[in-house]
């Protein structure tokens, strides 16, 4: 029944075309955007009644003018709101790839490689900083990781800010949040910092720093936590500047960690081979018009 819905509310504009996860929030297809042929991510909120972790939509059309300034390649843009009175809809740019968590769990990122993904997500997160919109949860499961056709991996940042229109938090945000906003405190670029550096840790072990049902259970594991002495175990292949400047941004007090997202790229840059330059490519595509598997067809093959 809700495919029937979807398809129909988003048929002249926006035709979803494969279901492709289902989120603490929202049921997430991969679309087509019917005037340009180009694929998008549509992201169909759950009702109140149907989740315990809703996102408040009033709050997300506040949000909406600032987070349409967002566009980088490193980050998942905005494209518009499909709100009626029944239904309600977030419609992003789309790359193809695997969240951080399903990353992690099938490939172990070279040196090479965390560091090439550590600059990326620096650079996302420095778009924020410039115009004042911190991230909130850049946790694994919003990092999106594919091959690039150019080689090496490219890193793409999804759900900018929406955790703003959320009051009870899915698990894994608990995870990877920073303890100061466990506390009460407002996203900052040290609270995304914390959290950027938690999901790399993610990426480059295949484990979370911290895990609980509760913020007691969580914070009891961050404050036994050594990023430091847990890296040099699980990946003795990362050299020491790498493991000391994610354990920089893995500081439980915010003041400790760097002042600015700037300051820890530049500390990240300085530290890599002489010769790296970040040079800002395409995120990998679908051609457009590409034929996939009719939706309903392939809800029916989910159902079974």
């Amino acid at each position: 029944m809700l495919v029937e819905i979807v398809a129909k509310m988003y048929r002249d504009q926006f035709q979803p075309e494969k279901i492709i996860a289902a989120g603490p929030s929202a049921k997430v297809y991969r679309g087509l955007e019917t005037a340009t042929g180009r694929k998008v991510l549509i992201k169909a909120l759950l009702h109140d009644h149907e989740t315990v972790h809703p996102l408040d939509r009033e709050r997300l059309q506040l949000l909406a003018p600032s987070l349409m300034q967002m566009r980088h390649p490193q980050i998942a843009g905005l494209i518009t709101l499909l709100p009626s009175e029944d239904e309600f809809a977030i419609v992003s740019e789309f790359m193809p790839g695997m969240n951080a968590r399903a990353f992690a769990a099938q490939r172990q990122p070279t040196p090479a490689d965390l560091r090439a993904l550590a600059v990326q997500l620096m650079h996302a997160l420095l778009v924020g900083e410039h115009l004042r919109q911190p991230h909130g949860d850049p946790k694994p499961s919003n990092l999106i990781i594919a091959d690039h056709p150019g080689g090496g991996l490219f890193l793409q940042v999804q759900d900018w800010a929406l955790s703003l229109a959320r009051q009870a938090h899915p698990p894994e945000t608990l995870w990877f949040r920073a303890p100061e906003l466990h506390a009460g405190g407002q996203p900052t670029t040290q609270s995304d910092l914390f959290t950027a550096a938690g999901s790399l840790f993610c990426l480059a072990t295949n484990t979370a720093p911290a895990q609980g049902t509760t913020v007691e259970e969580v914070m009891r594991d961050w404050q036994a936590f050594n990023a430091g002495h847990v890296l040099s175990h699980m990946r003795p292949d990362l050299d020491l500047p790498l493991r000391d400047w994610l354990a920089w941004l893995l500081n439980l007090a915010p003041q400790q960690r760097p002042q600015s997202v700037a300051q820890a790229l530049d500390t990240l840059m300085l530290s890599m081979h002489t010769g790296f330059i970040y040079m800002p490519q395409q995120a990998p595509a679908m051609a457009p018009g590409a034929q996939t598997t009719p939706l309903r067809q392939q809800c029916l093959l989910l159902r079974r």
